[in-house]
């Protein structure tokens, strides 16, 4: 109910996971991955001043991958493209993958 709220508030900006056409035995993880859809609301949330996030290592990179992938999204739309994202019940993880028009893809993970 909260997070339904929220989306329509555009506080968050989902990543859809990837859903292949192909039948596999290995057991893909559906649910959308959550990014705040501004960053600044996440400082502001956090009380977060500059001086704390460079001594915060985890923090700065969940909120730069929530950056990248903001900017992924704005250029894939641009170049009628799509972003995903891929885990599975293994621990396995891609963070983006773009999918072009035409079926082309590329996967990258964030570091």
């Amino acid at each position: 109910m909260y997070l339904e709220f929220l989306n329509k508030m555009f506080l968050f900006d989902n990543l859809k996971p990837l859903a292949p056409n192909y039948r596999s035995s290995l057991r893909v993880k559906q649910l959308e991955k959550k990014y705040f859809s501004d960053q600044s609301l996440a400082y502001a949330l956090l009380n977060i001043a500059a001086k704390k996030l460079t001594k915060d290592v985890n923090l700065y990179g969940i909120l730069f991958e929530t950056l990248v992938i903001r900017d992924l999204k704005i250029y894939t739309r641009a170049n009628d493209a799509e972003v995903y994202q891929y885990q599975d019940y293994k621990d396995n993880e891609i963070d983006v993958i773009i999918e072009l028009s035409g079926g082309d893809w590329c996967a990258k993970r964030l570091e």
